[in-house]
């Protein structure tokens, strides 16, 4: 019996020594797995967490460069206000050739592209209208006529729009100042005697062929060259508005391609004229319905520009969190600096480089 019961404990300890053997191994590699894991969920939220600092940064970029753009268009008015003041001081107005070459200097093909040109509307009572007429067939014009016709209290017309090519012929004589949308823009202009940018519009240069939404900015010309006190004064001292036509997708493809290069397969985006997301007042759109893993981050933006508001919308692309060929970020050597506080992020959290025009050779 006692043979037997030292037998069995025998057996029960051999038993015990090689469930040992299998249990040990096996629960390091239980613990092995689950670390793996642990690992795995980590650097996927890290990844994940760079690819949101880079969308971030990308959308932010990406509204600097639109805002840019437009206020280099203000300056460009601004210059067109000084040649009318200027000459309006010495009692002289400005003549089509002084215009003409003034434009032309600007080279802004080169220089400003997506500005369809440089204009000047000038502003006419009906007690003036029939001397303007005159005026502009004696200046070479003798079938010019004011568009539309019709009686109003105040008239405008397109006199000057530079470069005078084919399609910005088609606006020359146009009462901007009949049309509702560019009408609350210039007046919003000449009301506070600062830039102005109109909601969405066709513009006149359009034909039925690659047909784009487009936008205006103006800027009041006031005799004085200074603005008025007021707004009586204003609107008695107002000569007309330096303005500028803009084609949406032409100057939007400019900037992708000039200005933010960087963000291109990484980040789309749609903007809208006003406060919402209305397909009605798309003004453009670099999306598509092909987004592959877009779907990770959308952002959306609320956006004032010479007294206009624009929502831009933005989608995460395949390509955001790829490396690029990039010896700075934002023409800071760090590479980690600046845009991480507008985004709300620490500092020292590191952050891909992204390429931009000033980086990258």
């Amino acid at each position: 019996m006692i043979g037997k019961a030292a037998g069995h404990t025998c057996m029960g300890r051999g038993g015990a020594w090689r469930v040992g053997n299998f249990l040990v191994p096996g629960m390091i590699l239980i613990a092995g797995m689950v670390l793996t894991l642990v690992v795995w969920q980590v650097v996927r939220q890290h990844e994940s967490s760079k690819s949101r600092v880079e969308f971030e940064l990308l959308l932010h970029h990406i509204t600097d460069a639109i805002q840019d753009r437009l206020k280099a268009n203000e300056q460009v008015l601004r210059g067109a206000v000084g040649l009318f003041s200027a000459n309006t001081q010495v009692g002289r107005d400005v003549t089509r050739a002084e215009f003409k070459a003034f434009v032309a200097a600007l080279r802004l093909n080169e220089r400003y592209p997506g500005i369809q040109g440089v204009g000047f509307s000038r502003l006419i009572t009906p007690a003036q209208l029939a001397d303007h007429l005159l005026a502009i067939r004696a200046d070479g014009f003798p079938e010019y006529a004011l568009r539309p016709p019709g009686e109003r209290r105040h008239y405008s017309s397109i006199v000057y729009l530079e470069p005078f090519d084919w399609r910005n012929q088609r606006a020359f004589g146009y009462d901007m100042y009949s049309e509702p949308v560019r009408q609350r823009a210039m007046e919003r202009a000449w009301k506070s005697g600062a830039a102005a940018l109109s909601g969405r519009v066709i513009l006149l240069q359009e034909t039925d062929k690659d047909v784009q939404p487009g936008i205006l900015m103006y800027l009041p010309v006031y005799q004085s060259g200074t603005t008025p006190t007021g707004e009586e004064r204003r609107l008695d001292e107002l000569i007309g508005w330096a303005y500028s036509p803009l084609r949406m997708k032409d100057m939007m493809s400019s900037l992708l391609e000039r200005d933010i290069p960087h963000t291109v397969g990484r980040i789309a985006f749609t903007i809208y004229d006003g406060e919402n997301a209305d397909p009605a007042a798309l003004l453009f759109s670099n999306e598509d319905s092909d987004k592959g893993e877009a779907s990770r981050f959308h952002a959306s933006r609320k956006i004032e520009i010479a007294g206009q508001p624009w929502f831009l919308t933005a989608t995460a692309l395949p390509g955001l969190g790829e490396p690029t060929r990039c010896c700075e970020f934002n023409g800071h050597p760090d590479g980690r600096l600046g845009y991480q506080s507008a985004a709300g992020l620490p500092q020292h959290e590191p952050v891909t480089q992204f390429c931009t025009s000033r980086s990258c050779g």
